[in-house]
Formats: C-alpha cells, sequence, structure tokens
C-alpha cells in the first residue's frame, strides 16, 4: 500500500504523548521508553520482545508534517498509546510477506514482522542460563497483506493496516 496520510486509521480514545527521539524516528514505527524518567524514545530495540504499552510514532500534526516527514534525534516525537481494537498504520520490516490476518510483532528496529512463536522450552541452557520467554509480543494483527519480500530501505509501499489485540 502506498504511503498512509495519517498513522491513527481508527482510534476510540487518542492518548497522545510525546518525548525526545533518542534517535531517527519514522512515523508508523513503534517506540520504547529509553529511560526511567520517560521522557525520551526510540525504535523498539528487541526483535520479538516484549513490547508493554504499545507507543507508535504518528506524524507531526502539531507542525502539520504528513507521514513522510521523519524525526530527527532530539526532536520531540508525537506518538499515540492504542487500545485494542484501534487500527492504526505500522511499518512493515523489508524482506517480510505479511498476509493478511498474520499477527506482527517488533522487528527490533522500529518496523513489525510476522510473529515467530517460541520454540525453546521453558527452563536453562547447559550452561544455567535461564531461558527468557516473552508474554507481550504480539502487538496487532494485520488486516491487510503487504508484501515486502522483494523490497529494499526506503519503500514507501512498506505500511500495513493492523488492529492492536
Amino acid at each position: 500500500m502506498a504511503r498512509p496520510r495519517t498513522i491513527c486509521a481508527r482510534i476510540f480514545e487518542k492518548i497522545q504523548d510525546e518525548a525526545l527521539a533518542s534517535g531517527a524516528i519514522t512515523p508508523g514505527m513503534v517506540l520504547e521508553m529509553t529511560n526511567a524518567s520517560a521522557d525520551t524514545v526510540k525504535a523498539h530495540a528487541t526483535a520479538g520482545g516484549n513490547v508493554a504499552p504499545l507507543l507508535v510514532a504518528i506524524e507531526n500534526e502539531l507542525k502539520g508534517d504528513g507521514t513522510d516527514t521523519n524525526y530527527a534525534s532530539g526532536d520531540r516525537v508525537q506518538y499515540v498509546i492504542p487500545r485494542a481494537g484501534d487500527h492504526v498504520y505500522l511499518r512493515v520490516k523489508d524482506g517480510q510477506n505479511v498476509a493478511k490476518a498474520n499477527l506482527l510483532e517488533s522487528d527490533g528496529a522500529g518496523a513489525v514482522q510476522v510473529h515467530t512463536a517460541d520454540t525453546e522450552s521453558l527452563g536453562a541452557d547447559s550452561a544455567g542460563n535461564l531461558t527468557t520467554i516473552y508474554s507481550n509480543q504480539i502487538v496487532a494483527m494485520a488486516l491487510e497483506a503487504c508484501d515486502m519480500s522483494t523490497s529494499s530501505a526506503g519503500d514507501d509501499d512498506g505500511w500495513v493496516l493492523a488492529l492492536v489485540v
């Protein structure tokens, strides 16, 4: 799909906030707080990791910017905290082929990828390290298909309309 005009397709009660960017951020990216005071955000950095709460960068509507205007490090980033049932547009990782109804998780760089279920069993590895199990890794379900399997960085079609779960 071509670049959407807005990230928030259907939000029932919009919860919006802002924080300073700790690195470059594109509208539609999944974000995470970078410190305990919650005044800076960055692209979510753990592929398949927990995402709680879900924070999604939106266009800077206060300046009239569209979804094609990125935030630079140090800029004030506008973001929403969508809830279950909300519809948002999310960036899709290059190389992914998302089908309608696929569950989506963070790709570790702010985009989403098709969810891969954990196959590790509970317990410890041979060195005694405990296995990490992520319980909040699914962020949304795709409401449409998005084939980025042959795409490279900067492809403007890398968007999926997603239902927040």
